[in-house]
């Protein structure tokens, strides 16, 4: 399990410490779980990864961002999806954000606000079949509190 706390986003206009994290794809070509990013150097934080899922631990207004950049041996079209609370049990499934590709697309991205409870799990899906860079700043997901509530 990894747990990563606030760390100071250096893109924003005023810098300011939130419940954030950044993940990138694990070096083994032919997995896809998801790491924190050494960008993350926290500690006790409001989200934690574990098996390629977030757990959050504080409910609040979420901003997500996703990049995904495929190889060009794609052969099929498909859809990024980010999920949430995907097995579950008490829990609804939702659908957070998806962004659709065809064999020529060569890079997708997407960003969504959404409200997360306490409790519910998000997670990043596509087909196991897709190939896709492992470059830290190619392929990337993550997730920061806006606000609690």
């Amino acid at each position: 399990m990894i747990t990563c706390s606030t760390y100071e986003i250096i893109f924003h206009f005023h810098k300011q410490r939130l419940n954030a994290m950044y993940f990138v794809c694990s070096l083994e070509p032919t997995t896809q779980t998801w790491m924190a990013s050494e960008s993350c150097f926290c500690q006790n934080t409001s989200l934690i990864l574990q098996d390629s899922t977030v757990t959050i631990k504080v409910g609040g207004i979420y901003q997500t961002y996703v990049q995904v950049t495929f190889h060009e041996q794609k052969t099929e079209a498909g859809s990024v999806t980010l999920i949430a609370n995907e097995n579950r049990e008490g829990k609804t499934i939702r659908k957070l954000s998806e962004v659709q590709y065809n064999k020529e697309t060569k890079t997708i991205t997407m960003s969504t606000v959404i409200h997360l409870e306490s409790g519910e799990t998000v997670k990043l899906d596509f087909p196991k079949s897709i190939l896709f860079s492992h470059e830290e700043s190619q392929t990337y997901w993550g997730l920061y509190l806006l606000k609690k509530i």
